[in-house]
């Protein structure tokens, strides 16, 4: 009975992939259509012997910075085909292969995207060392930009993480978080344009990235590498004229020492959003969002746009867990507290993805055993995850944004409605996707 019971699973797991349908042959047993699942089988090896190809190349110690550089567009869009396929591991070879070539030439948005990816990629592995790793980067990526509010809660997440690595690391996270000084009222007092003239000096220690920020002097020129100011053994060393409130110009950062000083007011600030994900979802709402970002204590309501969550609830200081409302388009998230709401950026925004539409099919009609080749047109194709005659789930291929292919599964004569399904929700049933089953 246990042997019984396994088979009738397996032939279960079998039948949900598609391997097999619902037809039987003369003696009852299910009919194989390996034939769609081979050809997905061939693409997913294919991509992956590119992709590991890919990253043999940019490993190698021939391949020039140039070389890496030239291409970075085109390997930041591989890096999405390795997350779509799923290939996590892939994801983390390509950025970790292309980031030092990011940093030194100052490309500061796609080092920022290839973090993020990274990231993502970490939290599907589950990968400890690779979680704390990349907040660290993007923490720092802020705090080299004066983006101070971005970089605490990043570098405190890293830290936080870092607790049972190696102690190298948890020391540059401390060292750089040391670095984010009290604000003071010359500080305050300078222009946006002074700010954005600061010089930048990035550090890469054993794999790490620690930031040393001098006051204002020329901005760094792209593509010229950027001046080194401490060694693996010893800490970034403030230069002269460096705020009171931070070290003298003769005093190096201690890292196992460090100083995280808070203003008075930081009980007063409004919150601040550093990253959300996911990114995107359906248009009728019900997606869990996780905002990220500081200040959250006593938050009061979380908008998408202009519409407040369905639900939310505050996890802590630095993340709050929100259920988006209905919505349509981009819009911003936002979080309020006592002291204000967080100000909109490029770190808030949500895109809400609408359901596939479908406009007609061709034919509209098939046999009960199955096996009709339907074109399916409408919009909202791309990234279908499901295609249905009724309740009976198709084998498909995606051609367009507006064309998808299928083959209809067995059914019952009648009439049943084809509907796509698809990040967006699935699609409205109407009499545009009408499909008859006859009899043979």
């Amino acid at each position: 009975m246990c042997r019984i019971a396994y088979a009738a699973s397996k032939l279960r797991e079998l039948r949900d992939r598609r391997v097999i349908d619902e037809r039987g042959d003369r003696f009852g047993l299910p009919v194989c259509s390996i034939g769609e699942p081979r050809e997905l089988v061939r693409k997913s090896l294919e991509r992956g012997v590119a992709l590991h190809g890919l990253v043999q190349w940019l490993q190698h110690p021939g391949t020039s910075p140039d070389e890496i550089l030239s291409l970075s567009h085109s390997l930041l869009t591989v890096v999405e085909i390795a997350a779509e396929s799923g290939d996590w591991q892939s994801v983390l070879d390509i950025v970790h292969a292309i980031e030092p070539v990011l940093i030194v030439s100052g490309h500061w948005m796609q080092w920022r995207y290839a973090e993020e990816s990274a990231l993502h990629a970490a939290e599907q592995l589950d990968d400890g060392l690779e979680r704390a790793y990349h907040p660290h980067e993007l923490g720092s990526r802020a705090l080299a930009l004066k983006a101070d509010d971005q970089a605490r809660p990043l570098l405190e997440e890293a830290r936080s993480l870092r607790r049972h690595a190696p102690s190298s690391a948890r020391r540059v996270t401390v060292q750089n978080l040391g670095l984010i000084v009290r604000p003071t009222w010359w500080r305050q007092a300078r222009t946006a344009a002074v700010a954005a003239a600061a010089a930048v000096a990035v550090l890469t220690i054993g794999g790490l990235i620690a930031v040393a920020r001098p006051e204002p002097q020329p901005p760094v020129v792209p593509g010229s590498p950027l001046s080194v100011t401490a060694s693996p053994t010893s800490a970034p060393t403030a230069a002269p004229g460096r705020s009171p409130t931070g070290p003298s110009p003769s005093q190096s950062i201690v890292p196992s020492q460090p100083s995280v000083p808070t203003s008075p007011s930081a009980a007063a600030r409004a919150p601040v959003i550093t990253r959300i994900g996911p990114g995107s979802g359906p248009t009728a709402g019900g997606t869990k969002v996780t905002i990220i970002g500081s200040g959250f204590a006593g938050t009061t309501a979380v908008s998408f746009g202009k519409v407040g969550a369905t639900s939310f609830t505050v996890d802590s200081s630095t993340q709050v867990s929100a259920v988006t409302p209905g919505g349509m388009g981009t819009v911003d998230v936002s979080v309020t507290t006592p002291a204000g709401s967080s100000a909109t950026s490029a770190s808030d925004l949500f895109t809400y993805i609408s359901a596939p539409i479908v406009t007609g099919i061709q034919p509209t009609r098939g046999l009960t055993s199955g096996g009709t080749q339907v074109v399916i047109t409408g919009s909202g194709f791309a990234g279908a995850t499901g295609v249905s005659f009724g309740k009976n789930p198709a084998s498909f291929k995606i051609v367009s944004d507006s064309e998808i292919r299928a083959a209809s599964p067995s059914g019952p004569a009648g009439v049943v409605d084809v509907t796509i399904t698809g990040p967006g929700g699935t699609s409205m049933t109407g009499d545009a996707d009408l499909f008859t089953y006859v009899v043979g």
